[in-house]
């Protein structure tokens, strides 16, 4: 665990993120850390090495120095977790599932990969429940934002061979319901290892989302690309 107080530009090594549980060596915090008044909040996923499997929220009151006072948001079958702290305060957290059931013609990079699953929070993350599902298989992990209007933004990756890019969603109901996916960016090429979307909203408006690919037809290796856009391009688009 490393802390900076000068915006990045040096850091100090603060000690290292114990483990939930004993349950396997390998702890990853995954996605960003969300502040709740005076506290952090990070989502790891904690497992062996062959078997990640247990999806936790770690909290910090010493601004990330040390971290506990665990919650589990569910111990089977999930990883890779991104949560966000709406305006209305309740915790989101998009889980990817390890495994799901896949139509009988999904293809092999389908069958690799199961869909995103959304679980909510409304006492700060002490208990979880589980929403809805948010993607198809091959399609994560995922991003969370709130937009300066309220609208929750997510994005993920799609390795499904249809769509091979970076995809989103919106929520203006504080992630009751979701529009119909939209596609930010495609074309990337087949056996491509992509994805990982991040967003941000700058202060005119736009939104810039980041993503990684290692070949696309622009560029056949591994690089890192930056999409610029607005809100309503989007909403242009659903309601067509």
């Amino acid at each position: 665990m490393c802390v900076s107080g000068d915006n990045g530009h040096t850091w100090e090594v603060v000690g290292q993120l114990q483990p939930p549980t004993e349950k396997g060596p390998c702890t990853i915090p995954f996605g960003d850390i969300v502040i709740n008044g005076e506290e952090l909040i990070c989502s790891i996923y904690h497992g062996d090495n062959r078997t990640w499997n247990q999806s936790w929220v770690l909290r910090s009151k010493d601004g990330g120095r040390t971290w506990g006072d665990r919650s589990l948001i569910d111990g089977d079958n999930h990883d890779e977790t991104s949560l966000l702290i709406t305006d209305s305060g309740r915790l989101l957290a998009a889980l990817r599932l390890l495994q799901s059931a896949v139509p009988e013609n999904a293809s092999s990079a389908e069958r690799q990969s199961a869909p995103l699953v959304l679980y909510t929070s409304d006492d700060q993350g002490r208990t979880w429940e589980p929403q809805q599902y948010l993607s198809l298989p091959g399609q994560v992990p995922a991003h969370l934002l709130q937009l300066a209007d309220g609208t929750i933004l997510l994005t993920y990756g799609s390795r499904i061979w249809e769509c091979r890019g970076v995809v989103g969603r919106i929520s203006q109901d504080d992630a009751q319901t979701w529009s119909r996916p939209f596609t930010l960016v495609a074309g990337f090429m087949p056996g491509s290892d992509h994805g990982y979307p991040s967003s941000v909203q700058l202060e005119g408006g736009d939104i810039v989302t980041a993503y990684y690919c290692s070949a696309s037809p622009w560029y056949q290796r591994y690089h890192m690309g930056v999409l610029r856009w607005h809100l309503d391009m989007i909403k242009t688009v659903l309601s067509a």
